[in-house]
């Protein structure tokens, strides 16, 4: 599942659950929703974390890979 996919889904539920709570739809929707907010917000965050769509470069030696400074002028707490 796209990153996008998993975040327009999770906004789906979560919206859809509070327009349930606030019209007082069926109680079995929305607790059903309810319980199923968990998974997908855990099920987003994971194709977050795991999406591979942008290559990042690799770091190599630099420590903190600050392209824009000298490895020298970065200095220690």
């Amino acid at each position: 599942m796209k990153a996008i996919t998993a975040i327009i889904v999770a906004t789906v539920c979560l919206v859809a659950f509070y327009i349930l709570l606030h019209f007082n739809a069926a109680p079995l929707l929305t607790v059903l929703l309810y319980f199923s907010i968990p998974i997908t917000i855990v099920i987003m965050v994971l194709s977050v974390l795991l999406d591979d769509s942008k290559p990042y470069p690799e770091l190599d030696n630099e420590e903190w890979g600050y392209q824009d400074k000298n490895k020298d002028e970065l200095s220690m707490f």
